[in-house]
């Protein structure tokens, strides 16, 4: 029968693989199945937190490298959302300025018109 630190160390290679996985779809930025993946890590850290006093030394190590890891995911998230908004907020101010010169060159500058604009020849 399995002792609880082994059993802990199972569940926790298993969030490193995890992890590991995660780490690997935010770096090649495919972000699709990022949240079924956590997801599937959601269950592992419950257990994990509920038998934290099953985990001797080692364990715990690798337990924190795993925050350490995560927290940096976490921080690469909220940049790339950062970056994101600013981007949003730029075309938004490009479809309104847009809209105030569409007129002048004898466009509607109702907002169906600006997602239509285009060059003619």
């Amino acid at each position: 029968m399995e002792t609880p630190d082994q059993q802990f160390g199972r569940v926790l290679l298993a969030l490193e693989d995890l992890v590991a996985q995660e780490t690997l779809l935010l770096k090649t930025q495919d972000l699709a199945p990022l949240r079924s993946l956590q997801a599937r890590i959601a269950p592992l850290v419950t257990f994990l937190v509920d038998h934290a006093s099953a985990a001797d030394g080692p364990l715990r190590q690798r337990v924190s490298a795993l925050i350490a890891q995560r927290g940096n995911s976490e921080q690469w998230l909220a940049e790339q959302f950062e970056r994101v908004k600013e981007e949003l907020q730029k075309i938004q101010e490009s479809r309104q300025r847009v809209a105030r010169v569409a007129p002048a060159y004898g466009y509607r500058a109702d907002a169906s018109a600006i997602g239509h604009l285009s060059a003619r020849g």
